[in-house]
């Protein structure tokens, strides 16, 4: 569900882990955005990492961000841990994730495709 509560297809992929789970950056490149909660439309505490021209990288619903807008980071940095921010919905007693999206010139792609 969106924030007014249509449905709306969810871009990205959520994996489950418990709060505080390190995240690290999936390649090197320059964070263009590191958003607090209420800024975030959503994503609740968020960083975007852009790598190169071609692709950016978004993790989301952090609890704790390590990064900060214009810094340069590595493969497999610490960029953050793992949280329930933003909007998120619970099963049970802890909604924690990762919420990770990738952009391919500016839209949105299957992460799948990017994981192995």
């Amino acid at each position: 569900k969106k924030a007014d509560g249509s449905l709306g297809f969810h871009w990205g992929v959520d994996m489950a882990a418990r709060k505080g789970t390190p995240v690290s950056a999936s390649a090197a490149g320059m964070v263009i955005e590191a958003r607090r909660e209420k800024d975030s439309r959503g994503y609740g505490n968020t960083i975007v990492i852009a790598h190169n021209n071609k692709y950016r990288t978004r993790y989301a619903h952090l609890h704790t961000m390590k990064v900060q807008v214009g810094q340069q980071v590595d493969r497999g940095q610490l960029i953050g841990t793992v949280g329930d921010t933003g909007l998120v919905r619970s099963r049970g007693k802890d909604a924690s994730h990762l919420h990770f999206e990738v952009y391919v010139f500016g839209k949105k792609v299957d992460p799948l495709a990017f994981l192995s």
